[in-house]
């Protein structure tokens, strides 16, 4: 049976994989690099999984916090989440994280869920630099809480750099 990537994409799958796969990459990678070039490997997989996406579906709003919800419920389920709008910033917090376990933690140095990070940074990104309509051209974003580190929820912080 041969599944299409844009199927792969769409599914519940493709996320259980990534869960369970996660802490074996991140146990191979640790044998070859070091803890800063792994978070950006994981920021980087989560870039190329969001250029992906939007090779499929791009949001036509510019309204960041509609985007969120609708992109992580797309992409992730219907997970309890929630969505904090700063004058400079925003934050994805995630109660139940799609890709964190509790029940394994390699190095808390490394939170899992970077690559959710990734994802939405390179996603706004790509979606601002095609939409004038976004209140900034360009972000950042880092995990700065995570389950996987031992924190009660993950939080995604997103940094406006260019406005």
């Amino acid at each position: 049976m041969n599944v299409s990537r844009k199927e792969l994409l769409r599914s519940k799958v493709n996320v259980d994989l990534l869960k369970l796969n996660f802490p074996a990459l991140i146990t191979i990678l640790l044998n070859d690099y070091e803890v800063d070039a792994i978070k950006q490997l994981l920021k980087d997989i989560g870039g190329d999984m969001a250029e992906s996406w939007l090779t499929f579906y791009t949001p036509k709003s510019a309204n960041v916090k509609r985007i969120l919800k609708m992109n992580t419920l797309r992409t992730f389920g219907n997970l309890k989440m929630k969505v904090k709008m700063r004058e400079f910033d925003f934050s994805l917090i995630f109660y139940q994280c799609p890709l964190c376990r509790k029940d394994i933690e390699i190095l808390s140095e490394i939170p899992y869920c970077l690559s959710i990070a990734g994802y939405y940074e390179r996603y706004f990104n790509i979606l601002a630099s095609k939409n004038p309509k976004f209140k900034f051209k360009k972000i950042v974003g880092d995990t700065i809480k995570s389950i996987s580190s031992g924190d009660k929820y993950c939080e995604h912080l997103f940094k406006y750099v260019e406005i």
